[in-house]
C-alpha cells in the first residue's frame, strides 16, 4: 500500500515541532540550573578529620571523633563542586588541654580559621556544629604477661602425663595505648580439648585476643602446648608417719604404726622411686581442736612425676599418755 505524500510531509512537520519544544525545554531548564546554582546557600557538610602534631610524650588511648559538622555558605556552584571532591580536614592538637586522668580536650572554634584555609575559595565557615572534642592521651606501654591454658584433656586408660604441660612460651609481651594495657593481667588459651590421649602432646593454639581492646599488639597470637604422656603403672610403699603438736614428755601409741602410700608413676620413672622420697605427717594439735578420737594422715613429700597417691588407711586410731 502506498503512503500518500501530503501524510509524509505532515509527520516530518510534527517530528520537527517536538524536537523544537524539546530543544526548548532542555535550554529552559539549563537556563534554570545555572540561575539557581549562582544563588547563595547555607548547608551542613560532614567533613573526615585528621589530627595533626599530636604531642610527642601522647597517643590516642581509643579511636577518636573522625567526622565535624560544619555550617557552610557559598553558591551552589561552589557547594556542588565541595560535595563531590570534599577532603579531610587537618585539625592541630598542639594545644590540646588536658582533663583528668586520660581525658583531654579541644575547642574546634579556637581553629576555625585554619579550618577556613583548608576550605575551596568562595565558602565561608559560618558555624561549627560541635564546640568541643573530647580524646583519650597517654603513653604507650609495653609489659609481659603470663598466658594460660584452657585444656580439656582425657587420657586413655593406663596413660598419663609423666610431667605438667608446658606453654611454650608462657608469657608474651604485649604493647600499646597504656589505658588498654593496664585492663591486660593474662591471657587465655583457645580451649584444647583431647580425647583418648596416649601419645606426647604438641599443639600450636591461638590465643583468645580481647576484642574490644583493638590498638594493642601482641608479640605472638598463638603458642605452643605440649606435655609428655606415657604408660603409667601402679606402686606403693608402707613407710611410717610422724606426728606434730604433741604435748611435750607425752607418749603416744598409733595403731597402725605405718600407712601404705598407693601411687601411679610412668613407666619410666618406676625404677628411680624409694620410700624415702614419700612423707606422712598427722597433725594431733588439729585432731584435739576438732576433737577427733583419731589422726588423719597427710602426705607432704612426693616426687613431682609421681600421680594420683592414696595413703591407707586414711584414719590412725591412737593413745596418749602423759
Amino acid at each position: 500500500m502506498k503512503i500518500p505524500v501530503r501524510t509524509k510531509f505532515n509527520e516530518r512537520k510534527a517530528n520537527k515541532k517536538q524536537h523544537i519544544l524539546l530543544l526548548f525545554l532542555s535550554f529552559s531548564f539549563l537556563f534554570w540550573v545555572l540561575t539557581n546554582l549562582s544563588k547563595e546557600y547555607t548547608t551542613v557538610m560532614s567533613y573526615k578529620v585528621l589530627y595533626v602534631n599530636l604531642p610527642a610524650s601522647k597517643t590516642f588511648q581509643n579511636s577518636p571523633e573522625t567526622d565535624l559538622d560544619l555550617r557552610i555558605n557559598g553558591t551552589g556552584f561552589k557547594l556542588f563542586s565541595e560535595n563531590l571532591f570534599r577532603k579531610p580536614l587537618y585539625i592541630d592538637m598542639q594545644k590540646v588541654a588536658f582533663k583528668q586522668g586520660f581525658d583531654y580536650y579541644l575547642l574546634p572554634n579556637a581553629q576555625k580559621l585554619k579550618l577556613q584555609e583548608q576550605l575551596r575559595k568562595g565558602l565561608l565557615i559560618e558555624q561549627l556544629l560541635k564546640d568541643t572534642l573530647y580524646f583519650e592521651l597517654g603513653q604507650n606501654k609495653q609489659k609481659k604477661v603470663p598466658v594460660q591454658a584452657n585444656l580439656n584433656l582425657r587420657f586413655k586408660s593406663g596413660y598419663n602425663s609423666s610431667e605438667n604441660f608446658k606453654i611454650q612460651p608462657d608469657s608474651i609481651r604485649v604493647t600499646g595505648p597504656e589505658i588498654q594495657i593496664n585492663q591486660i593481667d593474662f591471657l587465655t588459651l583457645d580451649n584444647l580439648d583431647l580425647k583418648e590421649v596416649f601419645e606426647d602432646v604438641s599443639y600450636e593454639v591461638a590465643l583468645q585476643l580481647p576484642e574490644n581492646l583493638d590498638k594493642i599488639a601482641y608479640s605472638h597470637k598463638s603458642v605452643k602446648v605440649v606435655g609428655k604422656v606415657e604408660k603409667f603403672t601402679e606402686g606403693s610403699f608402707e613407710i611410717p608417719f610422724e606426728i606434730d603438736g604433741l604435748p611435750k614428755g607425752a607418749n603416744v601409741t598409733t595403731y597402725p604404726k605405718t600407712v601404705q602410700v598407693i601411687f601411679q608413676v610412668g613407666l619410666s620413672n618406676y625404677n628411680k622411686i624409694a620410700a624415702e622420697d614419700f612423707e606422712v605427717r598427722c597433725n594431733y594439735t588439729v585432731s584435739k581442736e576438732k576433737k577427733y578420737n583419731y589422726l588423719s594422715p597427710k602426705l607432704v613429700k612426693k616426687p613431682s612425676w609421681v600421680k594420683t597417691v592414696k595413703l591407707i588407711p586414711d584414719h590412725i586410731e591412737y593413745l596418749i599418755q602423759q
